[in-house]
């Protein structure tokens, strides 16, 4: 008999998160995962590469037993349909586009025809899940559950609860997430107890494009090609912020901003540069056009020989620093090394905290002065931060 916390689990959009998370449900205990998506065209493909995903797992010998890779397949139910499946899971995972009314409207629909038992879950970068609780009108049901792309690399699970969030709920979901198997064994899972926009990493990262968008208004001002902003950034980033932004898409970048306006501070505002290329259609690579022209071979011709002096990489790592402390200032999180992992593990970043334990006073400054400089409330250094107490939160 199958033990297992949910043993029917239901995906809500098939795009690329939602088949990468599909894929470590069905890896787990779970008997039948449900991926529902509007477009039967859009499943035909998700099945087809559902079954590369695991022909690749199988040849790289992820599988003991004869048989595993057809066991597991056999767990999977595509549908256009939400009637059908919703009332018979035990937990539904919404991962659909980032629009605040597409997943308000989607949620209240979940919470009608889901049973009281059913826990309903989001993925959402920037929401609260105080907020997608109340849509679903079953707060008590409703969890965040953010994961990293790919799923079966970035084992990483944040999972955070809403203000009205059950007990129950929530240790049900850490502990089935604790379970899953990934390359790297099973998940880690980031237990947020406190309700945030952005969960752990989106609340690090985020302000991090407030900088690089301020600083887009400036270079176009003085006439300085983003090219040169990227190349400050080369002691600490591979990809520079801004052919990373153009990677990820800038009307990401956009509505992620305009959500941390509305729930965290209005100083996220996306600046005149970012305005101008959302409106024009410019979202970056995918669009052919963002920061940078790209070609028809999706490549830019970015040179980065000369550095323009504008950015400062010790400011971004600042700006992150003083997140995390934030989050330990709010509760949040109750240690830095949660903080670390997520970034770590999640993202394959170098969390701010070990650097920040010998900089902190230099950083502050920098922070103060750049906020002053540019009249920036959001970025003046946390009392945290510049005390230098947060070394003694590790655990």
């Amino acid at each position: 008999m199958n033990d297992s916390i949910f043993r029917e689990i239901t995906v809500i959009g098939a795009g690329t998160m939602g088949v990468g998370i599909a894929q470590v449900f069905m890896l787990s205990d779970a008997e039948k995962v449900n991926l529902i998506d509007i477009s039967p065209e859009t499943l035909k493909r998700t099945k087809e590469t559902l079954i590369r995903y695991f022909d690749i797992l199988q040849k790289d010998q992820f599988f003991y037993k004869k048989g595993e890779k057809s066991r597991i397949l056999n767990k999977l139910n595509t549908s256009t349909e939400l009637e059908n499946t919703i009332n018979n899971s035990d937990l539904v995972l919404e991962v659909v586009p980032e629009d605040i009314k597409l997943k308000n409207d989607l949620l209240k629909k979940i919470g009608e025809l889901s049973t009281s038992q059913t826990i309903i879950a989001s993925n959402t970068s920037t929401f609260t899940i105080t907020e997608l609780g109340y849509a679903s009108g079953k707060p008590r049901n409703t969890i965040g559950m953010h994961f990293f792309v790919p799923p079966i690399n970035q084992s990483c699970i944040e999972v955070m609860r809403g203000k009205k969030t059950s007990n129950d709920t929530f240790s049900k979901v850490v502990e089935f997430s604790k379970t899953i198997p990934t390359r790297n064994g099973n998940m880690f899972v980031a237990p947020i107890h406190k309700d945030t926009p952005g969960f752990i990493s989106n609340r690090i990262l985020i302000p991090g494009n407030l900088y690089i968008n301020v600083l887009a208004d400036i270079a176009l001002k003085k006439g300085i090609p983003y090219e040169q902003l990227d190349a400050d950034a080369k002691s600490i980033m591979g990809i520079g912020p801004y052919e990373l932004s153009d990677y990820l898409g800038l009307d990401t970048a956009y509505n992620a901003l305009k959500s941390f306006e509305e729930r965290v501070s209005h100083e996220f505002a996306p600046g005149k540069v970012l305005e101008d290329l959302v409106s024009k259609g410019y979202y970056g690579k995918k669009a052919g056009r963002g920061f940078y022209q790209y070609n028809e071979n999706g490549r830019a011709k970015i040179d980065k020989t000369i550095k323009s002096g504008l950015l400062n990489p010790e400011l971004m790592l600042a700006i992150q620093l003083n997140e995390g402390c934030k989050l330990l200032e709010e509760k949040i999180v109750e240690n830095y090394s949660i903080i670390e992992k997520v970034m770590k593990i999640g993202m394959g970043l170098p969390g701010p905290f070990i650097p920040g334990k010998r900089n902190y006073k230099k950083w502050a400054k920098l922070l103060n002065n750049f906020a002053n400089e540019h009249q920036i409330e959001y970025f003046q250094p946390c009392e945290l931060m510049r005390s230098g107490k947060f070394v003694g939160m590790r655990k």
